[in-house]
């Protein structure tokens, strides 16, 4: 099994005042104003392929599900993470060196691919 990811984000754009994330195989918690929020990816994914999407529409679910979107080609602060969920999160990484800037981001990134249910969409 994949090891949660904790962080103290940057910034994020869809909750006020959000102090931590944790991004797990199938789910993202965000502590905002204090409160924590659970936000499935089962609940937020589409599928990624045309035979996925003709599944989906007489009521089958096959992956795997794109689930949001993800660009790394910016300063450490600016990179993110985009997911559809309701509302739409876009999470930014911290302020750190970007060696490690860049770590995080792969580790995030495998954490969310790792049970090969779940994709993020690289915008780079």
């Amino acid at each position: 099994m994949t090891a949660p990811i904790q962080f103290a984000p940057s910034r994020v754009e869809g909750l006020p005042v959000v102090t931590c994330v944790v991004v797990h195989p199938d789910r993202l918690e965000i502590e905002s104003e204090g409160t924590w929020r659970t936000f499935p990816f089962a609940r937020m994914g589409r599928p990624h392929s045309i035979v996925g999407k003709l599944f989906r529409l007489v009521g089958i679910h096959v992956g795997p599900y794109l689930i949001g979107a993800r660009d790394w080609f910016h300063a450490p602060r600016d990179r993110f993470f985009r997911f559809d969920a309701s509302p739409p999160l876009t999470v930014f990484l911290p302020d750190t060196p970007d060696e490690e800037s860049r770590a995080l981001y792969m580790q995030i990134r495998d954490c969310i691919h790792a049970s090969g249910r779940y994709l993020t969409d690289d915008l780079g």
